[in-house]
């Protein structure tokens, strides 16, 4: 699995799971923990709101999300005027 498809598997899994541990996800992935560390800091560099507690990460984007579809969206819209 590339890198860009893990993030994004990242950013879905923790839509649906609020509280996922950096084992959890080496484990599901099949790369080391250090990997899902570093995975976790170019998303958060990115500007998606993900914080740790404890070892485990914590959703705190879906309104973030939510207002980038709709500014997306809003987006293609205007384009396509």
């Amino acid at each position: 699995m590339e890198k860009v498809e893990r993030l994004l598997s990242i950013v879905m899994i923790l839509l649906k799971k609020d509280i996922v541990s950096t084992k959890e996800f080496a484990q599901l992935f099949n790369v080391s923990k250090r990997t899902i560390l570093r995975d976790m800091e170019t998303l958060s560099l990115s500007n998606i709101p993900i914080y740790s507690v404890h070892g485990s990460y914590v959703e705190d984007f879906r309104d973030y999300l939510n207002k980038m579809v709709e500014m997306y969206t809003s987006k293609a819209r205007m384009a396509s005027i």
